[in-house]
């Protein structure tokens, strides 16, 4: 009975932080797929509807990122206050006409 008791907190220890969240582009709210989310030295990233499943601390920091958005830097506690549905911001690259 022990054990059992043991291994039931042990497994609800581990579920307490993980979280699954929402990469959506800002404008469109459309799904954001292969965004990395890092932190300490672990690397996670989105599946084709945007969604990733991560496994954090509450003091964790992580860090959002995608080639054609804005990086997003956010604590891991602060997911809770905005629903675990973060929103990214295109970023575009103003590119100089060359002449040749």
């Amino acid at each position: 009975m022990k054990n059992i008791i043991t291994i039931a907190l042990i497994l609800i220890s581990i579920s307490v932080f993980s979280q699954k969240i929402l990469v959506l582009d800002q404008d469109t709210h459309e799904p954001i797929p292969n965004v990395s989310i890092t932190y300490s030295s672990d690397l996670f990233l989105t599946n084709k509807e945007g969604i990733a499943d991560l496994k954090g601390e509450p003091d964790s920091i992580l860090v959002i990122h995608h080639t054609s958005y804005k990086r997003k830097i956010l604590k891991y506690s602060e997911l809770k206050q905005i629903e675990y549905v973060v929103l990214l911001e295109k970023e575009y690259l103003n590119i100089q006409p060359i002449t040749i």
